[in-house]
């Protein structure tokens, strides 16, 4: 890709440019249907992805602005994660224990008959034969599955985390694995996957993970870990971000940082002090891989793909009015009593299963507090926040879906 060749893919088509964005083609009108979610990415080489989200979606890009839509199983699972061992072989992962393999560089998937009925968020395979794959219910204890025989089988190896799992890293610079989870829950295996233990110390979601030799990374919604001895201790770095999603580090200085309103984050300072770009979207980035300081891939929700070789160059591309929903689709966002102390219900409803978060801000924008942060069921949900350790004022509340982003004023007052 040089630095005049690049495409974006939004809500409703895909736009290439070889002008470095002067001028736009449309080059695939209603490549994914509308409002999918786009959840993960790896690398198969240098000039190849895989990227996978919600309703089975499997996309192939390639550096020549080529975007394929590779025909899945038949399946209509919600796939969460891709995991490429080598320039042939890769697995994907996905809700109601779904794995796919593929041996042919992700041009074909087929199914791995296995007898795992819980959603899966992360797959990870350390050679042809070993690999892992976890998840849970978001409202469940974790699962942990090992295989040792190339994802033939596989095997229970953790089931009492009380959290759900959310990702998995292994440092290859002193062969430890980590796995990261809702509450706090941080495991650690130094054997390969024999033995795990807990390392204590934390309450937040650990959404992610990152190592560059012995440096490591944890990523919460409001603030950033890292670690200089290859895991063993960790320490806060930065608590001035807000409804972070994803990390992704180059080496130990440089990284990048997503969130949930299409905001990106770069640092210089191994996550000490971070730059604000201009948004790259107005919803939630999901995933990033980044192959240098200035040339990445990113998606989220919405099936927006934006590839650049120059990413200090980014800009806000139109995805689409917001307001066009699909008519199969309801959103109700209220709140009782408005004003309240220090107590109110917030009450909302959706009709098809989506991810779907829950947030508070206050009128800084700095994240107050997340009340719901899982894919949901249809159906009418109330949360119940109870502000009584907040100072009176105005809140949003927000709530953030594939579909939409809908926010509704509360007054706290005491």
């Amino acid at each position: 890709m040089d630095d005049q060749n690049y495409f974006v893919v939004g809500k409703y088509n895909l736009l290439s440019t070889v002008s470095g964005g002067d001028y736009w083609n449309n080059s695939i009108n209603n490549a994914l249907d509308d409002f999918y979610t786009l959840n993960d990415i790896d690398k198969i080489n240098d000039s190849t992805f895989i990227i996978v989200g919600d309703n089975s979606s499997i996309i192939k890009v390639t550096n020549e602005s080529v975007l394929e839509i590779i025909e899945s199983p038949n399946i209509n699972n919600d796939l969460n994660d891709v995991y490429f061992l080598d320039n042939s072989i890769g697995w994907i992962v996905g809700d109601e224990g779904i794995i796919l393999v593929s041996t042919d560089q992700g041009d074909s998937w087929s199914t791995v008959s296995s007898a795992i009925t819980e959603d899966l968020h992360f797959v990870y395979f350390l050679n042809n034969n070993d690999g892992f794959a976890g998840g849970g219910p978001y409202f469940e204890n974790g699962v942990l599955f090992s295989t040792s025989d190339g994802g033939i089988t596989w095997e229970s190896i953790i089931s009492d985390t009380m959290s759900v799992l959310l990702d998995i890293h292994y440092n290859d610079y002193n062969n430890n694995l980590f796995v990261t989870g809702k509450n706090g829950v941080l495991i650690k295996s130094t054997d390969g996957g024999n033995s795990w233990e807990y390392i204590s110390g934390f309450s937040d979601h650990l959404l992610e993970i990152e190592f560059v030799d012995n440096k490591g990374w944890i990523l919460t919604e409001s603030e950033i870990y890292s670690s200089d001895d290859n895991g063993s201790t960790w320490y806060t770095i930065n608590d001035d971000l807000s409804a972070l999603i994803d990390v992704f580090f180059i080496n130990s200085n440089i990284g990048f940082a997503s969130d949930a309103v299409g905001q990106l984050y770069k640092t210089e300072t191994g996550g000490i002090i971070w730059e604000t770009y201009s948004r790259v979207s107005t919803q939630q980035i999901n995933s990033m891989y980044f192959s240098n300081d200035s040339s990445g891939i990113i998606t989220g929700y919405g099936a927006n793909i934006l590839i650049h070789s120059n990413i200090d160059n980014l800009e806000i591309y139109d995805e689409g009015p917001h307001d066009q929903l699909p008519t199969n689709y309801s959103l109700e966002l209220i709140n009782y009593p408005n004003p309240f102390n220090p107590s109110t219900t917030i009450r909302f409803s959706v009709e098809s299963r989506h991810a779907t978060s829950l947030r508070v801000y206050d009128i800084t924008g700095r994240l107050v507090e997340t009340l719901v942060d899982s894919k949901l069921q249809a159906g009418e949900y109330e949360v119940v926040w109870n502000a009584s350790n907040q100072p009176s004022g105005v809140y949003l509340v927000r709530m953030t879906t594939p579909k939409s982003v809908h926010t509704q004023k509360v007054l706290l007052m005491k």
